[in-house]
C-alpha cells in the first residue's frame, strides 16, 4: 500500500473541508453581517432546548426540523409570507443554529426566494389539483424547502462532499451477484440513497430534496415554468420518489455498506480534528494511524455519552407519559366503568416501560480495540492506492421467492406473531389486567422495545467486526421480532402526534417568537438612540 500518494477523491474532500471551517463559511461573501441581541438569543436558545427535549428526534435533524417548524408556523399560523427569509434566519441565529455576526445580510433575499419557490409550487398544486392535494403534499414540500434553506446557508457542504466521495469511491466496486431485476441506473440510485441513510443518517425529506433536483436540475433556479412543470408532474414525482424510499433494496444496501460508513465517519472526524494538517498527517503513516485511533476512541466516548443522555431522556419521557396516560385513561376506566381498583396492573403499566427502555438501551457495548484496528485498516484501504486495493465488494440481493415459499413463510410469521402477543395477553390476564390496561401495555411494550433497540443500534453501528449470533440471541429475535415490527409501525405512523410538542407549537411558540422579535426591535431602537448621543 503506497502511503505517499492519496487518492484524488480524498484530496478533494480535504479541500472542501478546509474551505468550510466556521471562519471560512461566508468568507468570500462581502457585505454586512446579521446581528441579533445576545439577551434574546439566550432566551430563544433556552426555549429551543426545551422544545427539542420533548420532541423525540435525532440530534442531526434538529436544525432541519426547526426550519420546517418555523416555515409551517409562518405560513399556517400567521398566514404571512412577507419577510420569511429574514424571520427564518433571525430565529435560527437566536436559537443557536447559526452563528451571530457571521451570516451575510445578502443571504436573507436568497433564502426568501428559495422558500417562495416552494410556496409557488404549493400554489400551483392548489390551483390545478385542489386544496386536498395541496394539504397532501404540504409537509413533504416544506421538508424539502427546509433542506434547501440549509443548503443556501452553506450548512450542507461537508455532508454533500462526504456522501459524494463515498458514493464515487464505491459505486464502481459494488458487484451485484444476483439478477435483481434492476438496471445499473436504478442500482446506482439505490446505492446513493443507501449512502445518504448510512453515512449522514438522512431522513426521507432530505433524500427527497436531492432526488427532486436530480429529476429537475433547473428547479433550483426557481423559474416559474419549471415550477409549473414540477406541479403538473407532482403525483408521478411523489410516487416515484416514494418507490425508491420504500424499496428494501436501499435498506439492504445501507446495511451492507455499514462498515464503510464507519470508515468514512471516522475519516471525517480525523479531518475535522485539524483540517489544516489533515493532508500532511495522511502522508505520515504512523501519525495518521494514531489520529484514527484517537478519533475512534473519541467517537466511542461521544456515542457513549449520547447513549446515556438518550437513556435518561427516554426513561423520563416515557415515565411521565405513562403516568399521564394512567391518570387519563386507566384509572378513570377502572373507577367509573369497572368500579374497582387494582394496584398491581397500574403499577406494572407505569414502571415496566421505562424499566424496559433502560435495560434494552443500557445493554449496548462499546466496540473493542480489535474493532479500532479494523477501522484503521479499512480507512487506509480507502485513502491509499496500492496492492491492497479491494477490486470489488460483492453484494448479494435477496432473490425473489416463489409464491409457495412466500405464502409458507408469511403463514409461519403470522403464527409467531399470534403466539408472541397471545402469550403476553394470557400472562396479563393472569395478573388481572383489564382490556384498557392490556392495550396500553402492548402499545408501550412495542414502542419502547423499538425505540430501545434503535438507541442500542447507535452504538452497534460503530462495530465493523462481524460477530456470531448465539442460539439464545437468535431465539430471542425470533420471538421478539413481531413486537419490534409493531413498534416500528406505530412509531412511523404516529411520530407526528406528540401532544406536548403540538401544544408548544400552536399555543406557546407563535406568541413567544413574536414577543422576542418585538424586544429585538426595541433593543435595536435603543442602540440607535445611544449612538445619536455619542
Amino acid at each position: 500500500m503506497d502511503q505517499s500518494v492519496i487518492r484524488p477523491e480524498i484530496q478533494k474532500l480535504i479541500g472542501i473541508f478546509q474551505k468550510t471551517t466556521p471562519e471560512n463559511l461566508y468568507k468570500d461573501i462581502e457585505g454586512a453581517r446579521i446581528n441579533v441581541s445576545h439577551i434574546m438569543s439566550h432566551i430563544s436558545s433556552f426555549y429551543e432546548k426545551i422544545r427539542n427535549a420533548i420532541d423525540y428526534n435525532e440530534e442531526h435533524l434538529l436544525r432541519k426540523n426547526a426550519i420546517q417548524r418555523i416555515l409551517k408556523r409562518k405560513i399556517r399560523v400567521s398566514m404571512n409570507r412577507k419577510n420569511i427569509g429574514k424571520t427564518l434566519i433571525f430565529e435560527l441565529i437566536r436559537a443557536g443554529y447559526l452563528p451571530n455576526d457571521a451570516v451575510p445580510e445578502i443571504k436573507i433575499a436568497e433564502v426568501d426566494k428559495a422558500v417562495h419557490k416552494y410556496l409557488s409550487l404549493l400554489d400551483y398544486i392548489s390551483k390545478e389539483r385542489g386544496t386536498t392535494d395541496k394539504l397532501k403534499y404540504f409537509d413533504w414540500v416544506m421538508g424539502m424547502a427546509a433542506i434547501e434553506v440549509e443548503e443556501r446557508l452553506h450548512l450542507l457542504k461537508r455532508n454533500d462532499a462526504l456522501v459524494t466521495t463515498m458514493y464515487q469511491m464505491l459505486h464502481k466496486k459494488i458487484v451485484f451477484e444476483n439478477d435483481d431485476g434492476y438496471d445499473q441506473t436504478e442500482r446506482n440510485l439505490f446505492l446513493y440513497i443507501a449512502v445518504h441513510r448510512g453515512l449522514i443518517k438522512s431522513d426521507n425529506s432530505i433524500i427527497s430534496y436531492y432526488l427532486l433536483n436530480m429529476y429537475y436540475p433547473e428547479f433550483r433556479e426557481g423559474d416559474q415554468s419549471v415550477i409549473h412543470t414540477v406541479s403538473a408532474d407532482i403525483n408521478i414525482l411523489y410516487e416515484n420518489i416514494q418507490y425508491y424510499l420504500r424499496s428494501s433494496m436501499s435498506f439492504k444496501l445501507a446495511k451492507f455498506l455499514q462498515p464503510h460508513t464507519v470508515y468514512f465517519t471516522i475519516l471525517r472526524d480525523v479531518i475535522e480534528e485539524d483540517v489544516g494538517t489533515a493532508y500532511s498527517k495522511m502522508l505520515n503513516g504512523k501519525a495518521f494511524d494514531d489520529g484514527v485511533r484517537v478519533a475512534a476512541s473519541k467517537r466511542y466516548q461521544l456515542t457513549s455519552r449520547k447513549l446515556a443522555r438518550s437513556i435518561v431522556n427516554s426513561v423520563i419521557y416515557i415515565f411521565v407519559t405513562k403516568i399521564v396516560v394512567a391518570f387519563v385513561l386507566e384509572l378513570p376506566y377502572e373507577l367509573f366503568v369497572l368500579e374497582e381498583f387494582r394496584i398491581m396492573p397500574l403499577a406494572i403499566n407505569v414502571l415496566f416501560p421505562p424499566s424496559l427502555m433502560f435495560v434494552i438501551a443500557s445493554s449496548a457495548k462499546i466496540p473493542s480495540s480489535e474493532n479500532t484496528k479494523a477501522i484503521v485498516a479499512g480507512i487506509k484501504a480507502h485513502i491509499y492506492p496500492g496492492e491492497h486495493d479491494v477490486n470489488n465488494y460483492k453484494f448479494k440481493p435477496v432473490q425473489k421467492r416463489t409464491f409457495s415459499k412466500t405464502f409458507s413463510f408469511t403463514f409461519i410469521y403470522a403464527a409467531i406473531f399470534i403466539t408472541s402477543f397471545g402469550a403476553i395477553v394470557y400472562g396479563l390476564r393472569v395478573l388481572q389486567f383489564n382490556i384498557i390496561s392490556i392495550l396500553l401495555f402492548l402499545l408501550f411494550l412495542s414502542v419502547v422495545s423499538f425505540l430501545g433497540m434503535k438507541i442500542r443500534g447507535s452504538v452497534k453501528s460503530l462495530n465493523v467486526l462481524k460477530g456470531r449470533e448465539g442460539f439464545i440471541s437468535s431465539f430471542f429475535d425470533f420471538l421478539f421480532l413481531p413486537i419490534l415490527k409493531v413498534g416500528q409501525w406505530i412509531s412511523v405512523k404516529f411520530s407526528k402526534f406528540n401532544v406536548f410538542a403540538i401544544f408548544l407549537d400552536l399555543v406557546i411558540e407563535a406568541p413567544f417568537k413574536t414577543i422576542i422579535a418585538l424586544f429585538e426591535e426595541w433593543f435595536s431602537f435603543m442602540k440607535e438612540k445611544r449612538e445619536e448621543i455619542y
